[in-house]
């Protein structure tokens, strides 16, 4: 079964979406749109009638809130219902402590989502989760967390900025999505770039799509990357 992320050409790409349990990384930069892409995940979620665990580990709710109204896609009446929002801000600690933390949070996520029947979760953004443990450890808990997920049904896209401390999490996915701010040889003007890299289970095309954000939302051009592409600085 396929998850429509609400952003219809990605969806066309996908052939109608994300794979139902998938685990995808969407990762980017300051300022590429991460956290737009992923309300936009939650709101299409509400409107077929599916519950959505937003948590965001940087931002305050009523921050993050107020510059979402600016969406077309935003509705305050799916808050609270099917739109859940939830502040966890992780700080660092002994290691020991953390890691400790981090497995009573993860097990209360899972626990969670199969007793109200969550059917999506973002995670806006991992980075702070995985900066303050050591690899493995990090590897091991991110990894039980999508199989304790995927187990039951549930689709997850969790942030990550692009800095090489994450690098790694693109092998424990089943799907990597890439947003990047590409500068053109005029050195004032850029574009916005989507890579879909990686997508356990679905054949799908893996050069640049050219996207920009408006008022509603990310669109992507699926047409416009042989416009562009020659002004791309190499």
């Amino acid at each position: 079964m396929r998850v429509p992320t609400g952003i219809a050409q990605i969806d066309e790409i996908l052939g109608g979406g994300i794979l139902e349990g998938s685990l995808v990384q969407l990762v980017g930069g300051c300022g590429t749109g991460k956290t737009t892409f992923s309300f936009q995940f939650a709101f299409n979620a509400a409107r077929l009638g599916e519950k959505t665990l937003y948590i965001t580990t940087g931002e305050p709710i009523n921050k993050m809130v107020k510059f979402m109204k600016e969406f077309n896609f935003f509705d305050e009446k799916f808050i609270g219902d099917k739109v859940i929002l939830q502040e966890t801000f992780f700080r660092k600690t002994t290691e020991g402590t953390y890691a400790s933390m981090l497995e009573i949070f993860f097990d209360n996520l899972t626990s969670r989502v199969e007793n109200e029947k969550i059917s999506r979760v973002v995670i806006d953004s991992v980075t702070p989760i995985v900066l303050f443990l050591e690899e493995s450890y990090s590897r091991e808990m991110l990894s039980r967390l999508g199989t304790s997920l995927s187990a039951i049904g549930c689709t997850t896209i969790f942030t990550s900025e692009a800095i090489e401390r994450v690098n790694y999490l693109e092998y424990l996915v089943d799907g990597v999505i890439e947003l990047n701010e590409v500068p053109l040889r005029d050195k004032i003007h850029h574009i916005y770039t989507l890579k879909i890299k990686k997508m356990r289970g679905i054949d799908h095309p893996r050069h640049l799509f050219p996207y920009e954000i408006s008022e509603d939302g990310i669109k992507i051009d699926p047409e416009g990357l042989f416009e562009i592409v020659g002004e791309i600085v190499d």
